[in-house]
C-alpha cells in the first residue's frame, strides 16, 4: 500500500488508530504506538522542567546538520561537485548514527515456516524472521523510542522491504522507551520474494550483522519460545 501523503512511497505501516497508511516520514511515535500526524497528541513529551523534549530532539537534530554544513567547508562548498554532497552525506549519516542504539541479531530463521492454520505469505514469497537485540549505550543523551519501522531489509535484487507483523514471538515491542543503558530483545519478520537472497538489514542507518541462516526447520515453534 502507499503512504497516504506520499503517494509514491510503498509503506506497511498504519496509523494505530484512524488504520491512515503511513511512511517513516509522517509517522509519529507515542506511548500508545505509531500515530499519523493527525492523530498524535498535540503536546510533545515534556521533561522534569516542563521544557518538550520532541523540540530539544528538533534543536539537536537541526545543530547536528548545521555543525555538518559548517565542518565540510559550509553550504556554498556544496554546489561545487558531487564528492562534496556525497561527503556531507556521508558525514551527516556518521553523525546519525551516533545517536542509534546497537543492534544485534543472533538468529536468522530463513525461511521461517508457519504452522498449520496459521498466516501464509502469499505464493511467491517466503517469511524470514530474524531474532535482535537493541541495546542503547550509556553514553546517547535521550531515549531511544524502538520501532520495527526502523528496519529495512535488502535483498539480491536491491529490493527494499519494511518489516510485516511479526509472527514468531516474543515480537520487538513497539514503541518501547529505551533510557542509556537499557536493552530489550525479539523477534523482527519479513515478507520476501522466494527467489531471491538476502543482501543485509538495516535499522535506520545502522547495519545489522546476521547470522548464518537456519533453512531446515524441524520445528517452527522453535522461534516463537
Amino acid at each position: 500500500m502507499k503512504c497516504a501523503k506520499h503517494t509514491d512511497v510503498e509503506t506497511s505501516l498504519t496509523c494505530g488508530r484512524c488504520e491512515t497508511p503511513v511512511c517513516v516520514r509522517c509517522l509519529t511515535h507515542t506511548d500508545v504506538g505509531i500515530r499519523c500526524r493527525k492523530c498524535s497528541p498535540s503536546r510533545g513529551w515534556t521533561t522534569a522542567g516542563g521544557r518538550s523534549t520532541r523540540f530539544r530532539n528538533v534543536v539537536i537534530i537541526v545543530g547536528l546538520v548545521f555543525v555538518a554544513v559548517v565542518l565540510i567547508g559550509g553550504g556554498s562548498q556544496l554546489g561545487r561537485g558531487s564528492n562534496d554532497i556525497a561527503d556531507y552525506e556521508q558525514y551527516l549519516d556518521d553523525t546519525l548514527a551516533q545517536y542509534q542504539p546497537n543492534v544485534t541479531a543472533s538468529r536468522l530463521l530463513d525461511p521461517w515456516i508457519p504452522e498449520a492454520g496459521e498466516e501464509q505469505p502469499p505464493p511467491g514469497y517466503r517469511f524470514v524472521a530474524l531474532e535482535v537485540t537493541i541495546e542503547y549505550p550509556d553514553d546517547r543523551p535521550f531515549s531511544h523510542y524502538v520501532s520495527t519501522s526502523h528496519f529495512k531489509l535488502i535483498d539480491s535484487e536491491d529490493f527494499a522491504s519494511g518489516a510485516t507483523k511479526s509472527l514468531a514471538g516474543p515480537p520487538i515491542p513497539e514503541a518501547l522507551a529505551l533510557t542509556p543503558g537499557q536493552r530489550t530483545k525479539g523477534w523482527v519478520m519479513f515478507e520476501i520474494d522466494e527467489a531471491t537472497e538476502i543482501k543485509g538489514v538495516m535499522y535506520s542507518v545502522v547495519e545489522v550483522a546476521l547470522p548464518q541462516a537456519e533453512s531446515d526447520i524441524a520445528s517452527p515453534g522453535e522461534g516463537r519460545s
